[in-house]
């Protein structure tokens, strides 16, 4: 089987060969340039035959061209930083412009997208990292380290953040469209704000997921292999998320609130999960890393059954070395030979 089948028979309850497993990271130092960003993509990949490849854009790439100033970083280990936000006052939300898949980040990352998609031939899935439009919204405002100020803004002035994300859907639907006919097979979906640390239930689906079911909708007949990473480490509310109508499920099953035995509870759908990033990586006995692993698969397969992908909970931290990668992978084929 190749990645592709492998995943489809998942998604179809039949057998498979062997466990599928996926890792991504970012890599701030060639992320923008088409040609590094390539080699590196596929580099990681090929090392270790990942069953999917969730494209790691910039942190940025979505609103880089939207008035914002960015501190790009100096090595491979730091990642941007936003240094002025496009939007510091509500009412200035009526100036938002609408990006363009023509040209600026959105060209780069569509164009990069159908020379990934061009290489692998369908053999692989390849899936556009996406934000929820609020998530957008938020980053627009504020970034992750200041999620209160777009909660705030949509508490105190709803109607001009509910006119905001109507644009911003607008430009998502745009771009996401554009990202499946460049040839990804889905997208791999993002929200920052899926825990009531930051929304109620009710503000989530009147801000969040009105308007994540609009981009999903919009590519529901072109794609076929469609995730929700919900990002956070307590009170997700991943009730109010488990009937999207996505394939696949990706969270912090070991930071969070609720483990891959709870979301079974909810859904039949695939779950990505097993390995916490943070810190899952961090013994240096190649011997002992590749016991624990192995040990997390068990643990993650008993709780999560046969629709399972092992991965990590969010992105894996640059700093940690990639022959750790090949650790995994080799924790999840001997297990598989198991089976």
């Amino acid at each position: 089987m190749n990645s592709t089948e492998r995943i489809k028979a998942l998604l179809d309850g039949r057998a498979v060969d062997r466990i599928p497993a996926a890792i991504w990271k970012h890599t701030t130092m060639v992320d923008r340039n088409q040609d590094d960003f390539f080699k590196k993509t596929v580099q990681i990949n090929k090392e270790n035959e990942w069953d999917f490849i969730k494209i790691c854009h910039n942190g940025f790439y979505f609103i880089e061209d939207a008035g914002c100033q960015i501190e790009w970083p100096s090595n491979e280990i730091d990642m941007p930083r936003m240094v002025r936000f496009p939007i510091n006052d509500p009412y200035e939300w009526k100036n938002l412009k609408p990006l363009s898949t023509k040209s600026g980040a959105w060209k780069r990352e569509i164009e990069f997208t159908k020379r990934l998609t061009d290489y692998y031939k369908g053999t692989v899935p390849i899936l556009g990292t996406v934000f929820s439009p609020f998530t957008t919204a938020g980053e627009m405002t504020g970034g992750y380290p200041r999620r209160e100020m777009i909660v705030a803004q949509l508490r105190n002035h709803p109607e001009i953040i509910e006119t905001a994300l109507e644009r911003l859907t607008e430009m998502t639907v745009d771009f996401t469209v554009a990202l499946i006919e460049a040839g990804a097979d889905g997208i791999f979906l993002a929200d920052q704000f899926g825990s009531s640390n930051f929304l109620t239930p009710e503000e989530h689906n009147r801000y969040v997921r009105k308007y994540d079911l609009q981009v999903l909708e919009a590519i529901k007949d072109k794609s076929w292999f469609n995730v929700l990473h919900v990002h956070g480490f307590d009170n997700l509310m991943m009730e109010t998320v488990a009937d999207y109508p996505v394939q696949a499920f990706n969270w912090e099953d070991h930071l969070g609130n609720y483990s891959l035995a709870d979301m079974r509870k909810l859904t039949d759908k695939i779950l990505i999960g097993g390995i916490e990033q943070a810190h899952d990586f961090d013994c240096n006995d190649r011997d002992e890393l590749k016991d624990f692993f192995k040990r997390r698969i068990r643990d993650a397969k008993e709780q999560a059954g046969d629709r399972f992908i092992v991965g990590p909970g969010c992105v894996v931290p640059t700093h940690i070395p990639e022959y750790k990668f090949n650790i995994l992978r080799e924790a999840v084929n001997e297990i598989s030979l198991e089976e």
